[in-house]
């Protein structure tokens, strides 16, 4: 408890510095687009739209409002692949920052994935949009979506800190996880129902922990369920495991990142 009171209070202090790391990669993102920050309300909906249009025939038939219904998958997904792979270059490509601030270096993945939540928080004026011109019903459960956001935002940041502190020993791991994420978002039920995993498979899908923040989401915003305590529970172990995993790999190599820079 001692450490992770020292680590809110450090973290506290550095807040002027995370805020202006969070900016310089908003800037950078949009640096010479005409669009600027409208491309974080038109890539969700081309996405949604492409997405749709593929698959609407072959697994949406049975599933009412499915562009709100790829949406609410798709923003969740996104918001995880981002961050992760955000942090997966945060130490390589740090170095101006490690060698010229002093700082507790787990701010640079931080601030990574804080720079994929204010792009999630963006896309979620698109998912807004596509609910009111799709006629998807608003239930009052919606104003409880920054729960799985939140679940989304700690487990993203726990494996990014591992990813990062990985990545400088092993520089192929930004290929293998290429792959991996590609993987992950076909066995994620993103645009499909999860009622076509087999039933006897089904226990390994749910091992996919992207399965219950979808799922989580998915049900707040569209559906109007209250998602009960296992479910959260189920998310917070997740959640847990991720930033333990991450803190005991960041502490482990990050007195050595200096000189594989």
């Amino acid at each position: 408890m001692e450490a992770i009171r020292k680590g809110l209070r450090d973290s506290a202090r550095y807040i002027p510095l995370l805020r202006e790391m969070v900016k310089r990669d908003f800037k950078m993102k949009y640096k010479r687009s005409y669009l600027g920050i409208v491309w974080s309300l038109l890539d969700p909906l081309l996405h949604m739209l492409i997405l749709a249009l593929v698959f609407s025939q072959l697994l949406g038939r049975d599933i009412q409002f499915f562009p709100v219904y790829i949406m609410t998958g798709r923003l969740i997904f996104t918001f995880y692949s981002q961050a992760t792979n955000f942090c997966l270059t945060s130490i390589t490509g740090g170095k101006l920052y490690i060698m010229s601030v002093k700082m507790p270096l787990y701010m640079l993945p931080l601030s990574k994935t804080i720079s994929a939540l204010v792009n999630e928080a963006l896309s979620l004026l698109a998912l807004l949009f596509m609910m009111l011109i799709t006629g998807a019903p608003f239930h009052w459960t919606a104003l409880m979506f920054p729960v799985p956001v939140l679940y989304v935002f700690l487990f993203s940041f726990g494996l990014g800190m591992a990813l990062s502190a990985w990545m400088v020993f092993f520089r192929d791991l930004g290929h293998l996880y290429s792959v991996f994420t590609t993987l992950l978002m076909f066995i994620t039920p993103m645009f499909y129902s999860a009622d076509i995993y087999p039933q006897q498979y089904l226990w390994a899908f749910k091992l996919n922990p992207l399965y219950h923040f979808v799922q989580m989401f998915r049900n707040i915003v569209l559906y109007g369920h209250l998602p009960p305590l296992t479910d959260h529970a189920i998310c917070a172990a997740y959640c847990a495991g991720a930033l333990i995993v991450g803190a005991a790999a960041f502490k482990k190599g990050k007195n050595r990142f200096v000189l594989y820079l």
